[in-house]
């Protein structure tokens, strides 16, 4: 997934001068936003430590400061 900042990156004079430009790259932008954040929740339902027991039983018996697990990127 991109980062928002990419898409802007050398394109500042146009955007600044060009509107449908500007917006277009706003929409692209906000779909990447959404498109991240509804992968982060679909990954916070599949969480099997996102109650608060099985969390705390999981950090509790794993000892120190250890947090339970969460998924890979």
């Amino acid at each position: 997934m991109a980062t928002g900042f990419c898409f802007i990156l050398g394109k500042e004079d146009l955007l600044r001068n060009n509107r449908e430009a500007a917006e277009e790259v706003y929409y692209d932008v906000k779909k990447e936003v959404e498109d991240c954040l509804e992968y982060l929740l679909k990954k916070r339902e599949e969480d099997p430590y996102r109650d608060f027991l099985p969390r705390f039983l999981y950090e509790s018996t794993a000892g120190g400061d250890t947090q339970a697990p969460t998924f890979k990127l």
